[in-house]
C-alpha cells in the first residue's frame, strides 16, 4: 500500500486509490465479477466482517524513526546498530507518505519487527528449557518421591553428555553474534560448555576408582547434600530472575506471557516424562528426568548467548519446577501416612 502514497502532492491518482478503498475498509456492498469465464454474472459481497491487511515497506518513513545523534561533547553518540526505531504514528505516514488523513484514521498501526522479536524470544526461551541437561539434585528428590535413584542417575549423565554436545550445535545457529563463523563459535561454546558438564562426571569416576574411602565417605555422609545445596540454589536463581525482569523493558503484559509459558513447558515437560515413564514403570523418575530442569546452567546460557529477556523464560521455570516439586513431597508425605493407616505398602519404583 505504500506504493499509493506519494511525495508530490499533486498526485491524484495515488490518493483517489486510497479514497476508492476507505469504503471497502469500512465495511460496504458491492457486485463482484464471479469469474474471468463469466464476467456478467455477479456475487453480491459484504466487507463488513472482512479483515482488510496493508502491507508495505515505507522506508522514507522508517529513515524518519531513526534516533538522531545528539551535538556537543556531552552528546550520546551510538552507532548505526545500537540505533533502535522509535514507534510510528499516523502522522508520520501522512508527512513522509502523503497519505491521507482519513485513510490513516481507519486503519490501525502493526509494528512487525517488535512482534517477530517477541516471539523470537519465547522460542528461545523454550528452546533453553528444553535442551538444558537434568538437574543433579533431581535424584534426590526422585528418592524422596520413591522413585528410582539409580535409572534417573544414569538418565543425568546421558543428558548432560547430550547437552554438552548438542549445545554447541544449536546455539551458534541462534546466537545473536551473528558475525562469528558457525566453526568458531562451536568451538568457543564446546570448550565453555563441555568442561562444566562432563569434567564433574570425570571427577565422579576418579573418586570412586582410586579414592575408595573418600567415596564410601561421600555416600554415606553427603547423600542428602544435593537437597540442601538445591534449596541454596533456588534463592539465587529466584533472585536472578527478578533481577532479568526488572532490567528488561519487555511490557508487564509480556512478562506475564514469559512466566505463562514457562508455566506451561514446566507442566508439559513433567507430564510428558510421567506418560513415557508410566510404560516402563518408572513414572516419578522420567517425570523427574524430563522436567527437573539445571536451569543454572540454562539461564548462564542464555546471558551468554542470548539475552537477558530470553533469561526470563527459564527463570521462571525455575519457580514453577520447584513449585510442583514442592507440591510432589507435600503429597507423597500425605500418602504415606494414609498409606500407613490403611497398611498398603508405599509405591516404591
Amino acid at each position: 500500500i505504500d506504493k499509493k502514497g506519494s511525495e508530490k502532492k499533486d498526485d491524484v491518482s495515488g490518493k483517489g486509490v486510497l479514497n476508492v478503498l476507505l469504503p471497502f475498509i469500512e465495511g460496504t456492498e458491492y457486485n463482484a465479477v464471479d469469474s474471468m469465464k463469466a464476467p456478467t454474472k455477479k456475487i453480491r459481497m459484504k466487507t463488513n466482517d472482512m479483515i482488510v491487511i496493508l502491507g508495505g515497506a515505507y522506508t522514507d518513513v522508517y529513515k524518519n524513526l531513526i534516533e538522531k545523534n545528539g551535538l556537543g561533547f556531552g552528546a550520546n553518540v551510538k552507532s548505526e546498530k545500537e540505533k533502535k526505531p522509535r514507534k510510528a504514528t499516523p502522522s508520520d505516514f501522512i508527512q513522509k507518505s502523503q497519505m491521507t488523513d482519513e485513510f490513516m484514521g481507519r486503519v490501525a498501526i502493526v509494528h512487525l519487527n517488535d512482534l517477530s522479536v517477541f516471539a523470537q524470544t519465547i522460542l528461545l526461551g523454550l528452546v533453553v528449557c528444553i535442551i538444558t541437561p537434568t538437574a543433579a539434585s533431581a535424584s534426590v528428590i526422585t528418592g524422596k518421591l520413591g522413585g528410582n535413584e539409580s535409572a534417573l542417575t544414569t538418565y543425568i549423565i546421558l543428558s548432560n553428555l547430550a547437552a554438552a554436545i548438542g549445545i554447541p550445535l544449536i546455539f551458534p545457529l541462534i546466537s545473536t553474534t551473528t558475525d562469528i563463523p558457525f566453526s568458531t563459535e562451536f568451538v568457543a561454546i564446546l570448550n565453555k560448555v563441555f568442561p562444566m558438564i562432563v569434567l564433574p562426571l570425570i571427577a565422579a569416576i576418579i573418586i570412586k576408582l582410586f579414592f575408595n574411602r573418600l567415596h564410601k565417605f561421600l555416600v554415606a555422609h553427603t547423600k542428602d547434600l544435593g537437597f540442601y545445596l538445591w534449596a541454596c540454589i533456588i534463592f539465587v536463581l529466584s533472585a536472578k530472575t527478578f533481577t532479568n525482569i526488572f532490567a528488561s523493558q519487555s511490557s508487564s503484559m509480556q512478562i506475564i506471557i514469559f512466566a505463562v509459558t514457562g508455566l506451561l513447558c514446566t507442566i508439559f515437560q513433567f507430564s510428558f516424562g510421567k506418560i513415557v515413564g508410566h510404560v516402563g514403570k518408572q513414572r516419578i523418575s522420567a517425570g523427574q528426568g524430563l522436567g527437573q530442569k539445571n536451569m543454572l546452567f540454562g539461564i548462564w546460557v542464555a546471558l551468554t548467548y542470548l539475552n537477558p529477556t530470553v533469561a526470563i523464560i527459564p527463570g521462571t521455570y525455575i519457580l514453577w519446577q520447584n513449585s510442583m516439586n514442592a507440591w510432589q513431597m507435600w503429597y507423597r508425605e500425605r500418602s504415606l501416612v494414609k498409606w500407613k493407616q490403611m497398611g498398603v505398602e508405599p509405591y516404591q519404583e
